[in-house]
């Protein structure tokens, strides 16, 4: 519940961002495609520009990140990752 209501608000200000002539970059997993589909949508509502940069890692580097985090806001660690 709590990722669904985390991508709406993204979303949501995202289009008062793009509404008000300002530019967004949206840093997100979007492990579900209907959620990248989302603001792709929006873009497209809005008649603005879209591109998307795909980050990846090797397994062994992502599991070291993971392992290295302390005091951030995400609860995500290798459990989650995998």
């Amino acid at each position: 519940e709590w990722t669904e209501r985390t991508y709406e608000e993204c979303l949501r200000r995202a289009e008062g961002a793009l509404r008000a002539g300002g530019r967004v970059i949206v840093d997100a997993t979007f492990g579900e495609e209907s959620r990248r589909l989302s603001f792709l949508d929006l873009a497209e509502r809005l008649g603005v520009p879209v591109a998307i940069l795909c980050c990846e890692a090797s397994p062994e580097e992502a599991r070291r990140r993971l392992e290295g985090r302390v005091g951030d806001l995400s609860d995500a660690g290798w459990e989650v990752h995998q």
